[in-house]
């Protein structure tokens, strides 16, 4: 029997599920479908790897997760003319660049989140918005 075939005789036996797997679970279900044969363990394993998969991967040891935001905090990767990865010098950091990435704002804190700082010390910071400066040394905010 094609493959054509298992898929027509599973459509006149009142199958509606899926119909993307391969010839042998076709087969398989079109027995289940018309009473020859009860589902197998393979069914229980093919619903646990979908559960699997559906599940996000978990972050890798030592990587920072942002946690999901209130309804009262914005977390914007644009603001006041800069994107994420434009280079930002901040006042009172001589010899240190940054590069921009996100602005955050919630009811109690505001801070603008950079990766830089001097040579051979690059890590994230948070500063305050009035501390930020354009390369040009032009502040962002006036």
């Amino acid at each position: 029997m094609t493959r054509a075939e298992l898929l027509e005789a599973l459509s006149q036996a009142g199958y509606t599920g899926p119909t993307s797997y391969i010839k042998s679970k076709l087969e398989e279900l079109l027995r289940a479908q018309q009473g020859d044969a009860i589902p197998s363990a393979s069914d229980t394993e093919l619903d646990q790897l979908i559960d699997v998969l559906k599940k996000p991967p978990a972050p890798k040891k030592g990587a920072i997760v942002a946690r999901p935001l209130d309804d009262d905090e914005i977390r914007l990767t644009s603001w006041m003319g800069l994107e994420a990865g434009d280079l930002i010098k901040v006042k009172g950091q001589n010899r240190a660049t940054f590069t921009f990435v996100n602005y955050y704002k919630s009811p109690t804190q505001e801070y603008v989140n950079c990766r830089g700082g001097k040579k051979g010390h690059m890590k994230d910071r948070a500063f305050a918005p009035d501390l930020i400066m354009t390369m040009r040394n032009k502040p962002v905010m006036k």
